[in-house]
């Protein structure tokens, strides 16, 4: 009979044969809930999701009320549809309640670790004081009481507490809940912006899996996400601290770690080729060799890992980078001289589904970021062609004359872009209050400003104005529809102040004279030793920092970048390393 014999493999985690007999006792009718709960579970397992969904939804046509199927479909939900798999995790709990269910735990775990993701901090903080009444806290209720206060102003005492509280845990805890502890006590610190503090529990997780004698074969599966998500947090730590051979290896568990929002994934990239139609480049030093580079995450990393590309034209025969459409003619302009030599060559999607592209014109292939573990492990080893890019010259002069002529007064032009990218929190972290950005520009009459920022800024543009601020908004640039007609507009400045955003990219790859507002939140892109003045991709970018003490503080940065404008806002010079 299929489905007892489905219940052994998967008991021993045969999955491939639990599969085969899952199957077989469907179609021999033999289901119940126990089936449908099992079977999703193990399709989930095998990555078969839509199949795992499809069987998740005929369960609860057939067992509405079994909190076991609830909660999966919840869990296949979480990501895609977080505000339905609420709604299901709350249903699991009642049924959870009514039948006194021994997973109900598990579902308040997941139900509040999905409220925490989600921003409800509020929602989350009140069920786990519930259930503080009600049974010992869970790791996972433990860690997520962490985060929500990381997220929040919570007092440092009540922080420490909990601290405390999950160390002496840590000390008997069983070794699955050993690492996540260590894991989220890393993330913990990270937060805090305690990056040394951070490194030294991520160590003292793998230290722990790496001298683990034996993990169960059922728990593998749960060590492997724990170590390719917290993997990622650890390269942004090493990379912040400058340790580049740890961090760029750790950095390629950003391909498989999940990320909130449409990117799905950490870093983000279209293969055109698999691995089996074109191998992965692995570092092979091979002059002849034909390589392709793949763009991924933002438009801004892309240009960012770009700037690296010079180095690698001295050690292969060709370069292929396959890019978004609105990157396009930038490269082929910045590259036209290595092009028409037939050392690169660039390509997007279409090229792919036209057939111009096909996996036989090169011997490797490479997402960009990951170059960097081959032959990126100095800081001199970065920015090896400056500029790295070329701006259409004639647009460039048009628009410098057409804002020079707004009245007859010589002025400097200083393009300003004050707001970050990113979702929710992040955006706020990274960008600068509009009012408190007035405040600098107000001080320099002499300057016209330009603005370079990305989005709908006519309101805030007109209110400047209004205060006084010589200011230009160009209607007919919107970079996320021509982002080369933009790059032409900052070309066309003396000088520009930007927080860390796309814009960095563009004016550090145009060796344009650059102050970088970096916010105390800033990410693995940058160093956060405070004796670091430059960027260590751009050379022309300095580095105005926030007060990481008092991280609303912006005023020894705006200071900074004050004197810099009054001093003719000359290429930056300081420290990189």
């Amino acid at each position: 009979m299929g489905f007892p014999r489905a219940l052994k493999a998967h008991a021993a985690n045969k999955l491939d044969e639990a599969e085969i007999e899952y199957r077989r006792a469907y179609g021999q009718g033999q289901v119940n809930e126990i089936f449908f709960q099992n079977f999703v579970a193990l399709l989930k397992q095998q990555g078969k999701i839509d199949e795992s969904r499809k069987f998740c939804e005929e369960g609860i046509r057939r067992y509405p009320r079994h909190a076991g199927i609830l909660r999966n479909y919840a869990n296949l939900l979480r990501h895609e549809q977080p505000s339905y798999a609420i709604e299901l995790y709350l249903l699991a709990i009642r049924v959870g309640l009514e039948s006194e269910d021994k997973s109900l735990a598990n579902n308040l775990d997941d139900l509040i670790n999905l409220l925490r993701s989600q921003g409800l901090d509020s929602w989350a903080l009140a069920l786990i004081k519930s259930e503080f009444l009600h049974r010992p806290p869970s790791v996972l209720m433990l860690m997520n009481l962490l985060l929500i206060m990381d997220a929040s102003d919570a007092d440092s005492g009540v922080k420490q507490v909990v601290i405390d509280s999950v160390n002496h845990y840590l000390q008997t805890a069983p070794l699955l809940d050993a690492v996540t502890i260590d894991f989220s006590l890393a993330t913990h610190y990270l937060t805090q912006l305690e990056h040394r503090h951070a490194l030294s529990y991520f160590e003292s997780a793998f230290n722990r899996i790496e001298n683990a004698s034996l993990i169960p074969q059922s728990d593998k599966d749960k060590f492997q996400e724990l170590v390719d998500s917290n993997s990622w947090n650890f390269s942004c730590a090493c990379l912040a601290l400058q340790d580049f051979k740890r961090g760029w290896k750790l950095f390629e568990h950003g391909l498989r770690t999940p990320a909130d929002g449409q990117q799905r994934w950490q870093r983000a990239l279209i293969k055109p080729f698999n691995a089996t139609e074109l191998p992965l480049w692995r570092g092979e030093n091979d002059p002849s060799q034909r390589l392709l580079l793949l763009e991924e995450q933002a438009v801004g990393d892309a240009m960012m890992f770009i700037t690296l590309v010079p180095r690698l034209l001295d050690e292969t025969r060709h370069l292929g980078l396959y890019l978004s459409p609105r990157l396009v003619s930038i490269y082929q302009r910045s590259f036209a001289d290595e092009i028409e030599q037939n050392l690169v060559s660039i390509y997007t999607k279409d090229d792919l589904f036209s057939g111009r592209l096909v996996a036989n014109q090169f011997d490797r292939q490479i997402p960009l970021g990951s170059i960097c573990q081959h032959r990126f492990l100095r800081v001199k080893d970065y920015a090896p062609r400056v500029p790295v890019l070329i701006a259409d010259e004639c647009q460039a002069d048009q628009f410098r004359n057409e804002y020079l002529a707004v009245n007859q007064t010589p002025k400097r032009l200083v393009g300003v872009s004050w707001r970050g990218g990113g979702r929710g929190k992040r955006i706020k972290q990274k960008s600068l209050a509009v009012d408190v950005f007035a405040e600098l520009m107000l001080k320099h009459p002499n300057i016209r400003f330009i603005d370079l920022q990305y989005g709908n800024t006519t309101d805030q543009i007109k209110h400047w104005q209004k205060q006084g601020i010589d200011i230009v908004h160009d209607s007919r640039v919107n970079p996320l529809k021509n982002m080369d007609l933009w790059l032409s507009q900052v070309k066309a400045c003396d000088a520009v102040i930007s927080v860390a955003n796309t814009t960095i990219h563009g004016a550090g790859g145009l060796n344009v004279p650059t102050q970088c507002l970096l916010s105390s939140y800033s990410d693995w892109r940058w160093f956060v030793d405070p004796s670091v003045k430059r960027s260590y991709w751009y050379s022309s970018v300095g580095i105005a920092r926030q007060s990481r003490t008092h991280r609303s503080t912006w005023q020894h940065a705006f200071q900074q970048v004050s004197v810099w404008l009054s001093n003719g806002c000359p290429i930056p010079t300081g420290e990189r390393e």
